[in-house]
């Protein structure tokens, strides 16, 4: 990742916890859609885009259903906040890593069920 994409999506990121602190949820919704497919788009793989546009079809109505929850917002924003450290300080391991414990800290209340 260079400087000027990471620049790229410092900024895009901003806007989103901007729009997290005017409390505009459809906003940061738009927002954190940009970059996730920024993100994707970054990685330059025909294949991966395709997959990615067809999985968050299915999957948007649940993510903003979950994000109705106000008490969601404040792990959420975290969460990213997290992500987005380690490709700042240029670690692709610890980006997959704070990944992988995202996914499985939202999983366990499912699985506690």
């Amino acid at each position: 990742m260079t400087d000027a994409t990471m620049l790229e999506l410092d900024a895009m990121h901003a806007q989103m916890i901007a729009e997290h602190d005017r409390g505009d949820r459809s906003g940061c919704q738009d927002k954190n859609r940009a970059i996730h497919f920024r993100i994707v788009d970054l990685a330059a793989n025909t294949v991966l885009k395709v997959t990615y546009a067809n999985f968050m079809a299915r999957v948007m109505r649940a993510r903003a259903t979950n994000n109705y929850d106000a008490s969601r917002w404040p792990a959420s924003r975290t969460e990213h906040e997290e992500i987005m450290a380690a490709p700042r300080a240029r670690d692709p391991q610890g980006a997959a890593a704070a990944l992988h414990a995202i996914r499985g800290r939202r999983a366990l209340p499912f699985l506690r069920r």
